[in-house]
């Protein structure tokens, strides 16, 4: 997949023969998958040959990738096939735009905890927060949910806790401690 711009306007095509549209129709979608990062394009004033294509960022991860090229391989090519009977601007507007929002939403607040013992944190905070109780460092080693666990683990895993890593590879804390050390959950 070369540039992005021609992909999406030759998917549009292919699903709707009798409602062809130009790359350009996607420009506007494609700045915003460039403003988070997914792609590069080129920014030439409007009034010159070529303001695109808009292509892959080559800079970013590996796995950012997968999940972009995921979603123009899988979801594009769904939604242009289910909206028989509409105009590119209704699809566009009504099926496209909202599922790439979707997609920049929940890339960024989507994580990966794969230690057991963050995630059993994590819960703990959350559910004494339900109750208006904010815990310190402390009072997790103490309580019975963490007993036989090594302070040190505790330690390490609150710390991780303040910078977990969303699906697209930044890092956004889970949780914010106030200058008493009290913790407060942030899902």
């Amino acid at each position: 997949m070369n540039k992005i711009d021609a992909y999406l306007c030759l998917e549009w095509n292919k699903a709707n023969p009798s409602k062809q549209i130009s790359e350009e129709n996607f420009w506007d979608l494609c700045r915003k998958l460039e403003d988070e990062g997914f792609l590069t394009g080129d920014d030439s004033a409007i009034s010159t040959v070529s303001i695109g294509p808009f292509n892959l960022a080559s800079t970013i991860g590996f796995e950012k990738k997968d999940k972009i090229l995921y979603f123009l391989e899988t979801i594009v090519p769904a939604i242009f096939s289910k909206v028989n009977g509409l105009s590119f601007a209704q699809a566009y507007s009504l099926y496209l735009l909202p599922a790439v929002s979707i997609l920049i939403k929940l890339a960024d607040q989507s994580y990966w905890i794969e230690d057991i013992l963050q995630w059993e944190i994590l819960m703990f905070i959350k559910s004494k927060n339900d109750c208006n109780v904010y815990p310190t460092n402390s009072e997790i080693k103490i309580s019975d949910d963490f007993r036989g666990v090594e302070e040190r683990q505790i330690d390490q895993a609150i710390e991780t806790l303040k910078g977990v890593k969303n699906v697209l590879g930044d890092k956004h804390a889970l949780i914010r401690m106030d200058f008493d050390g009290r913790m407060e959950s942030l899902v």
